[in-house]
Protein backbone atom coordinates (compact mmCIF):
# COMPACT_ATOMS: atom_id res chain seq x y z
CA UNK A 1 0.00 0.00 0.00
CA UNK A 2 1.19 3.51 -0.80
CA UNK A 3 2.46 5.51 2.20
CA UNK A 4 -0.02 7.90 3.81
CA UNK A 5 0.50 11.65 3.49
CA UNK A 6 -1.51 14.40 5.19
CA UNK A 7 -1.09 17.92 3.77
CA UNK A 8 -2.32 20.65 6.14
CA UNK A 9 -2.55 24.07 4.48
CA UNK A 10 -3.50 27.38 6.04
CA UNK A 11 -6.80 28.89 4.93
CA UNK A 12 -7.02 31.99 2.76
CA UNK A 13 -8.60 35.33 3.56
CA UNK A 14 -10.04 35.37 0.04
CA UNK A 15 -13.17 33.25 -0.28
CA UNK A 16 -15.60 32.34 -3.04
CA UNK A 17 -18.63 33.60 -1.06
CA UNK A 18 -19.17 36.62 1.22
CA UNK A 19 -19.02 35.78 4.93
CA UNK A 20 -22.21 34.68 6.63
CA UNK A 21 -20.54 34.99 10.05
CA UNK A 22 -17.83 37.36 11.25
CA UNK A 23 -15.72 37.02 14.36
CA UNK A 24 -16.19 40.72 15.16
CA UNK A 25 -19.79 39.87 16.09
CA UNK A 26 -18.82 37.24 18.69
CA UNK A 27 -19.45 38.41 22.24
CA UNK A 28 -17.74 37.55 25.51
CA UNK A 29 -15.04 38.89 27.78
CA UNK A 30 -12.84 35.77 27.76
CA UNK A 31 -11.52 33.71 24.85
CA UNK A 32 -13.71 30.78 25.94
CA UNK A 33 -16.82 32.98 25.97
CA UNK A 34 -16.04 34.52 22.58
CA UNK A 35 -15.43 31.09 21.08
CA UNK A 36 -18.73 29.79 22.47
CA UNK A 37 -20.48 32.74 20.85
CA UNK A 38 -18.61 32.10 17.58
CA UNK A 39 -19.43 28.39 17.62
CA UNK A 40 -23.12 29.11 18.06
CA UNK A 41 -23.08 31.60 15.17
CA UNK A 42 -21.36 29.08 12.88
CA UNK A 43 -23.69 26.21 13.78
CA UNK A 44 -26.83 28.37 13.51
CA UNK A 45 -25.87 30.06 10.22
CA UNK A 46 -28.41 29.68 7.45
CA UNK A 47 -27.61 28.91 3.84
CA UNK A 48 -25.60 26.39 1.90
CA UNK A 49 -22.22 25.14 3.06
CA UNK A 50 -19.29 25.15 0.63
CA UNK A 51 -16.57 22.48 0.44
CA UNK A 52 -13.43 23.87 2.04
CA UNK A 53 -11.25 23.50 -1.05
CA UNK A 54 -13.83 25.44 -3.09
CA UNK A 55 -14.32 28.14 -0.46
CA UNK A 56 -10.71 29.32 -0.33
CA UNK A 57 -9.41 31.40 -3.24
CA UNK A 58 -6.18 33.07 -4.30
CA UNK A 59 -2.85 32.13 -5.83
CA UNK A 60 -1.79 30.01 -2.86
CA UNK A 61 -4.91 27.85 -2.99
CA UNK A 62 -4.58 27.41 -6.74
CA UNK A 63 -1.34 25.57 -5.96
CA UNK A 64 -2.61 23.85 -2.80
CA UNK A 65 -5.52 22.22 -4.65
CA UNK A 66 -3.01 20.58 -7.02
CA UNK A 67 -0.83 19.09 -4.27
CA UNK A 68 -2.82 15.83 -3.78
CA UNK A 69 -2.55 15.05 -7.52
CA UNK A 70 1.20 15.72 -7.44
CA UNK A 71 1.57 13.52 -4.36
CA UNK A 72 -0.44 10.69 -5.95
CA UNK A 73 1.71 10.79 -9.08
CA UNK A 74 4.80 10.34 -6.89
CA UNK A 75 3.42 7.29 -5.05
CA UNK A 76 1.72 8.80 -2.01
CA UNK A 77 -1.81 8.20 -0.66
CA UNK A 78 -2.66 11.83 0.19
CA UNK A 79 -5.27 13.66 2.24
CA UNK A 80 -5.71 17.44 2.16
CA UNK A 81 -6.71 19.42 5.25
CA UNK A 82 -7.23 23.10 6.06
CA UNK A 83 -6.12 24.84 9.25
CA UNK A 84 -8.11 27.96 10.08
CA UNK A 85 -8.95 30.33 12.89
CA UNK A 86 -12.62 29.77 12.15
CA UNK A 87 -12.72 25.98 12.38
CA UNK A 88 -9.42 24.47 13.51
CA UNK A 89 -8.43 21.65 11.12
CA UNK A 90 -11.02 20.35 8.66
CA UNK A 91 -10.95 18.08 5.61
CA UNK A 92 -10.82 19.71 2.18
CA UNK A 93 -14.25 18.21 1.40
CA UNK A 94 -16.02 19.39 4.56
CA UNK A 95 -18.85 21.86 4.00
CA UNK A 96 -18.14 25.19 5.69
CA UNK A 97 -20.16 28.29 6.38
CA UNK A 98 -18.49 31.23 4.59
CA UNK A 99 -16.84 33.17 7.41
CA UNK A 100 -14.32 35.80 8.37
CA UNK A 101 -11.90 35.01 11.20
CA UNK A 102 -8.12 35.22 11.40
CA UNK A 103 -5.13 34.93 13.72
CA UNK A 104 -3.54 37.95 12.01
CA UNK A 105 -3.47 41.10 14.16
CA UNK A 106 -4.99 44.43 13.24
CA UNK A 107 -8.00 42.86 11.48
CA UNK A 108 -11.60 43.50 12.48
CA UNK A 109 -12.14 39.73 12.70
CA UNK A 110 -8.89 38.91 14.51
CA UNK A 111 -8.85 36.45 17.40
CA UNK A 112 -6.36 38.59 19.33
CA UNK A 113 -7.47 42.05 18.21
CA UNK A 114 -5.00 44.82 17.43
CA UNK A 115 -1.93 43.47 19.22
CA UNK A 116 -0.07 40.17 19.23
CA UNK A 117 -1.28 37.84 21.97
CA UNK A 118 0.08 34.31 21.55
CA UNK A 119 -1.63 33.09 24.70
CA UNK A 120 -5.02 34.14 23.33
CA UNK A 121 -4.51 32.52 19.93
CA UNK A 122 -3.25 29.26 21.50
CA UNK A 123 -6.29 29.15 23.78
CA UNK A 124 -8.60 29.80 20.84
CA UNK A 125 -6.96 26.96 18.92
CA UNK A 126 -7.57 24.60 21.84
CA UNK A 127 -11.24 25.60 21.94
CA UNK A 128 -11.61 25.08 18.18
CA UNK A 129 -9.90 21.68 18.06
CA UNK A 130 -10.54 19.85 21.32
CA UNK A 131 -13.38 19.01 23.66
CA UNK A 132 -17.07 18.55 23.01
CA UNK A 133 -17.43 22.06 21.60
CA UNK A 134 -14.73 21.73 18.94
CA UNK A 135 -15.56 22.74 15.38
CA UNK A 136 -12.56 20.94 13.84
CA UNK A 137 -9.82 18.45 14.59
CA UNK A 138 -6.45 18.90 16.25
CA UNK A 139 -3.11 17.87 14.82
CA UNK A 140 -2.77 15.38 17.65
CA UNK A 141 -6.01 13.62 16.67
CA UNK A 142 -4.87 13.26 13.04
CA UNK A 143 -1.53 11.77 14.08
CA UNK A 144 -3.15 9.43 16.61
CA UNK A 145 -5.50 8.10 13.93
CA UNK A 146 -2.63 7.53 11.46
CA UNK A 147 0.65 7.39 13.46
CA UNK A 148 2.78 5.97 10.65
CA UNK A 149 1.89 8.77 8.24
CA UNK A 150 3.88 11.74 6.97
CA UNK A 151 2.35 15.14 7.75
CA UNK A 152 3.28 18.28 5.83
CA UNK A 153 2.11 21.54 7.40
CA UNK A 154 2.42 24.72 5.35
CA UNK A 155 1.57 27.83 7.32
CA UNK A 156 2.61 31.37 8.12
CA UNK A 157 4.41 32.05 11.42
CA UNK A 158 1.25 33.75 12.74
CA UNK A 159 -0.78 30.56 12.37
CA UNK A 160 2.05 28.35 13.61
CA UNK A 161 2.17 30.34 16.86
CA UNK A 162 -1.49 29.50 17.46
CA UNK A 163 -0.94 25.83 16.58
CA UNK A 164 2.44 25.48 18.30
CA UNK A 165 1.47 23.47 21.39
CA UNK A 166 -0.74 21.14 19.34
CA UNK A 167 2.02 20.56 16.78
CA UNK A 168 4.62 19.89 19.47
CA UNK A 169 2.34 17.47 21.33
CA UNK A 170 1.65 15.52 18.14
CA UNK A 171 5.31 14.62 17.60
CA UNK A 172 5.34 11.97 20.33
CA UNK A 173 2.34 10.19 18.74
CA UNK A 174 4.16 9.25 15.52
CA UNK A 175 5.29 5.67 15.01
CA UNK A 176 7.64 3.98 12.57
CA UNK A 177 8.47 6.15 9.58
CA UNK A 178 5.79 8.68 10.58
CA UNK A 179 6.99 12.27 10.86
CA UNK A 180 5.93 15.91 10.94
CA UNK A 181 7.39 18.48 8.53
CA UNK A 182 6.64 22.21 8.74
CA UNK A 183 7.15 24.43 5.70
CA UNK A 184 7.28 28.10 6.74
CA UNK A 185 9.59 31.10 6.93
CA UNK A 186 10.16 30.39 10.64
CA UNK A 187 8.80 28.31 13.51
CA UNK A 188 7.81 29.43 17.03
CA UNK A 189 10.65 29.54 19.55
CA UNK A 190 8.13 28.67 22.29
CA UNK A 191 8.27 25.01 21.19
CA UNK A 192 11.94 24.08 20.49
CA UNK A 193 10.99 20.64 19.14
CA UNK A 194 9.39 22.27 16.08
CA UNK A 195 12.80 23.43 14.84
CA UNK A 196 13.61 19.74 14.26
CA UNK A 197 10.63 19.50 11.86
CA UNK A 198 11.26 22.75 9.98
CA UNK A 199 11.83 23.03 6.22
CA UNK A 200 12.62 26.74 5.68
CA UNK A 201 10.66 28.47 2.92
CA UNK A 202 11.59 32.10 2.42
CA UNK A 203 11.70 34.88 -0.15
CA UNK A 204 15.15 33.96 -1.55
CA UNK A 205 13.54 30.85 -3.07
CA UNK A 206 10.82 32.74 -4.92
CA UNK A 207 12.74 33.18 -8.19
CA UNK A 208 13.50 29.46 -8.35
CA UNK A 209 10.02 28.25 -7.40
CA UNK A 210 8.11 30.88 -9.37
CA UNK A 211 4.80 32.54 -8.62
CA UNK A 212 3.86 35.23 -6.13
CA UNK A 213 5.27 35.37 -2.61
CA UNK A 214 1.86 34.48 -1.13
CA UNK A 215 2.03 31.01 -2.73
CA UNK A 216 5.69 30.36 -1.85
CA UNK A 217 5.06 27.74 0.88
CA UNK A 218 2.68 25.79 -1.37
CA UNK A 219 5.19 25.90 -4.23
CA UNK A 220 7.95 24.74 -1.88
CA UNK A 221 5.82 21.74 -0.88
CA UNK A 222 5.07 20.98 -4.53
CA UNK A 223 8.77 21.09 -5.35
CA UNK A 224 9.66 18.76 -2.47
CA UNK A 225 6.95 16.26 -3.42
CA UNK A 226 8.35 16.12 -6.94
CA UNK A 227 12.00 16.08 -5.90
CA UNK A 228 11.97 13.63 -2.95
CA UNK A 229 10.53 10.12 -3.24
CA UNK A 230 8.15 8.86 -0.54
CA UNK A 231 10.82 6.36 0.49
CA UNK A 232 13.26 9.21 1.22
CA UNK A 233 10.72 11.57 2.79
CA UNK A 234 11.71 10.74 6.38
CA UNK A 235 12.86 12.81 9.34
CA UNK A 236 16.44 11.56 8.98
CA UNK A 237 16.60 13.41 5.63
CA UNK A 238 15.36 16.77 6.95
CA UNK A 239 18.68 18.51 6.29
CA UNK A 240 18.87 17.02 2.78
CA UNK A 241 15.38 18.31 1.98
CA UNK A 242 16.26 21.74 3.37
CA UNK A 243 19.32 21.82 1.15
CA UNK A 244 17.11 20.85 -1.81
CA UNK A 245 15.11 24.05 -1.32
CA UNK A 246 18.19 26.13 -0.61
CA UNK A 247 19.96 24.60 -3.60
CA UNK A 248 17.18 25.72 -5.93
CA UNK A 249 17.50 29.28 -4.67
CA UNK A 250 21.31 29.23 -4.78
CA UNK A 251 21.48 27.91 -8.33
CA UNK A 252 19.01 30.55 -9.49
CA UNK A 253 21.15 33.32 -7.99
CA UNK A 254 24.40 31.97 -9.42
CA UNK A 255 23.45 31.07 -12.97
CA UNK A 256 22.48 33.45 -15.76
CA UNK A 257 19.42 32.55 -17.84
CA UNK A 258 19.99 29.89 -20.49
CA UNK A 259 18.05 28.90 -23.54
CA UNK A 260 14.79 27.17 -22.64
CA UNK A 261 14.31 23.56 -23.72
CA UNK A 262 11.25 21.42 -24.39
CA UNK A 263 10.81 18.08 -22.59
CA UNK A 264 11.76 16.27 -25.81
CA UNK A 265 14.97 18.31 -26.05
CA UNK A 266 15.90 17.47 -22.47
CA UNK A 267 15.09 13.78 -22.91
CA UNK A 268 17.25 13.65 -26.05
CA UNK A 269 20.12 15.31 -24.16
CA UNK A 270 19.83 12.79 -21.30
CA UNK A 271 19.68 9.74 -23.59
CA UNK A 272 22.69 10.92 -25.62
CA UNK A 273 24.86 11.46 -22.57
CA UNK A 274 23.79 8.26 -20.81
CA UNK A 275 24.73 6.33 -23.94
CA UNK A 276 28.26 7.68 -23.49
CA UNK A 277 28.34 7.43 -19.69
CA UNK A 278 25.66 5.05 -18.29
CA UNK A 279 26.69 5.86 -14.69
CA UNK A 280 26.16 9.60 -15.05
CA UNK A 281 23.97 11.16 -12.35
CA UNK A 282 21.14 13.57 -12.99
CA UNK A 283 22.98 16.34 -11.09
CA UNK A 284 26.10 15.87 -13.20
CA UNK A 285 24.14 15.92 -16.45
CA UNK A 286 22.22 19.01 -15.35
CA UNK A 287 25.50 20.84 -14.74
CA UNK A 288 26.65 19.87 -18.23
CA UNK A 289 23.41 21.08 -19.76
CA UNK A 290 23.61 24.44 -18.02
CA UNK A 291 27.29 24.81 -18.85
CA UNK A 292 26.33 24.51 -22.52
CA UNK A 293 24.12 27.61 -22.22
CA UNK A 294 20.78 25.87 -21.95
CA UNK A 295 18.28 25.89 -19.09
CA UNK A 296 16.10 23.39 -17.20
CA UNK A 297 14.68 23.64 -13.68
CA UNK A 298 16.22 21.09 -11.30
CA UNK A 299 13.10 19.14 -10.29
CA UNK A 300 11.87 19.02 -13.91
CA UNK A 301 15.24 17.66 -15.06
CA UNK A 302 15.16 15.03 -12.31
CA UNK A 303 11.72 13.80 -13.36
CA UNK A 304 12.73 13.58 -17.02
CA UNK A 305 15.93 11.77 -16.02
CA UNK A 306 13.80 9.20 -14.14
CA UNK A 307 11.74 8.62 -17.29
CA UNK A 308 14.92 7.53 -19.06
CA UNK A 309 16.47 5.75 -16.10
CA UNK A 310 13.67 5.05 -13.57
CA UNK A 311 15.85 3.32 -10.96
CA UNK A 312 18.10 6.32 -10.48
Amino acid sequence: MAPSLHIVATCSDRKSHPPAVRLRDAVGRSIAERFASWRSAVRDAKGQRTAAEELYQGGDWTVVRDLPAVATSMGWRPNLWVSSAGYGIVSNTEGLVPYSATFATGHADSVAGASRDDQATRQWWRCATSGRGALGRSMCSIVESDPGSTILVLASPIYLRAMAADLAASISAFRGRGALFIVSSRVPSSEPSLAECWLPSHATQQAALGGALVSLHARAVRHLLRAVSPRDFVKENLSIMSKELEGEAGETRKRSPGAAMTDDDVLAFIRTHLATDPKASHTGLLRQLRASGRACEQSRFRQLFKQVKPNR
